[in-house]
């Protein structure tokens, strides 16, 4: 079980192990910046128009009944039943990370697994959210309308906190600590939805709804009102309404998995012990993911100011390359989807194509860091 436990936790960081590789690793770094200069000026040149803004959507037969109130009851008595569960798992069973399941189910299956899920199937969270279901029940209206000037502030705030817990906080797999996390959350989350009403809440200030709804806009299955529509990948992001503190959000996303990896790196590990000794281990975390952040949020308004696993399975050089394979790719699809945008904000093709230079630049930047974290991990 010790095994199987520490393989999985492993498992929930962003970036995994160094492998040794056959090739340079200047060469992957410099491939995949001609990658990115080769996407940008193809989109440039062959995509004049916008393409995913209004992209046609079908219904998927038999919608209606997965959204029906009885399967929306049945979804969210299985979510409080498995809450509750955790909980008394976390209080009653072995306080030894290794001895009890709830470091897997937290950090991996939940955690990391469910953005998988999301991203192919959608926004299956909200189906089996314990707390919207608890709070559909307790908090039939709200009392006023949620602030457009906290925007998605508070979902940011929890994110950190509860990636805190994972990465930075000593001994913060243990059971009860995530049980006394849970249950601040909770209460966080009920406040939130007595005040503001459930949907609200959920929208703007709760950090797993908000993170988990982000990645189901990748999927090709949607829900609109009572249908489960399909559409085409990735067709739900450039919808994302134009909430503050979005960017926070998406800063806070990028920028813990950025210091996931970097707390792992070689190079990084004499000055994060110089810092250890001079603040404390949880403020040296502290101090180096706030970094991370800002750094990420910095490049984001410099452009923008305006507005159980068996890992002998596959092996280490072969994860490497699925990696930096993914990261490629996601960042070659975040252009293609920068500039479909663009093509909808700015009034020329021409326009639209300038207002692009530096998210070529920031991903040239991203690809760059991440390709180093990949290979610098664990050295």
């Amino acid at each position: 079980m010790r095994r199987v436990v520490l393989v999985l936790t492993a498992v929930a960081h962003g970036l995994s192990e160094r492998a040794d590789l056959p090739l340079p690793r200047w060469l992957f770094g410099w491939a995949a910046a001609v990658v990115l200069i080769v996407s940008f000026v193809a989109l440039a040149v062959l995509w004049p128009r916008p393409k995913l803004q209004q992209l046609p959507t079908r219904r998927l037969p038999g919608g209606r009944l997965l959204t029906s109130r009885a399967v929306e009851i049945v979804c969210g008595a299985l979510g409080v039943a498995a809450f509750v569960g955790l909980l008394h798992a976390e209080f009653s069973g072995s306080q030894e990370p290794s001895a009890n399941i709830t470091p897997v189910v937290v950090f991996v299956l939940f955690w990391v697994g469910l953005v998988a899920v999301s991203v192919v199937v959608g926004d299956v969270y909200a189906a089996f959210d314990p707390w919207r279901a608890i709070g559909r029940v307790a908090f039939r209206r709200a009392r006023r309308p949620y602030p457009a000037r906290l925007g998605r502030y508070p979902a940011a705030a929890g994110l950190v906190a509860f990636t805190a817990l994972e990465v930075i906080v000593p001994d913060g797999s243990v059971p009860e600590r995530t049980a006394a996390a849970a249950i601040v959350y909770s209460v966080a989350t009920f406040a939130g939805m007595a005040v503001y009403g459930v949907e609200a809440w959920r929208a703007n200030g709760d950090a797993f709804a908000a993170y988990f709804g982000l990645f189901a806009r990748m999927a090709p299955f949607a829900r609109e009102g009572r249908e489960i529509v399909v559409r085409p990948p990735l067709a739900g992001l450039p919808g994302l309404p134009e909430v503050a503190g979005t960017p926070t959000l998406l800063a806070v996303m990028i920028g813990t998995v950025t210091y996931d990896g970097l707390s792992q790196a070689a190079f990084y590990r004499e000055p994060a012990a110089s810092l250890r000794d001079a603040v404390g281990v949880t403020a040296a975390g502290a101090i180096g993911m706030t970094a991370c952040i800002a750094a990420v949020l910095a490049l984001y308004l410099l452009g923008t100011a305006s507005r159980t696993i068996d890992f002998t399975l596959i092996g280490a050089e072969t994860v490497w390359y699925l990696q930096a394979g993914l990261v490629v790719v996601g960042h070659v699809l975040a252009l293609a989807l920068a500039h479909d945008r663009a093509l909808v904000l700015k009034p020329t093709h021409e326009k639209a194509v300038l207002s692009q230079f530096w998210m070529l630049v920031v991903m040239v930047g991203y690809t760059t860091l991440a390709l180093l974290l990949l290979s610098q991990a664990n050295a």
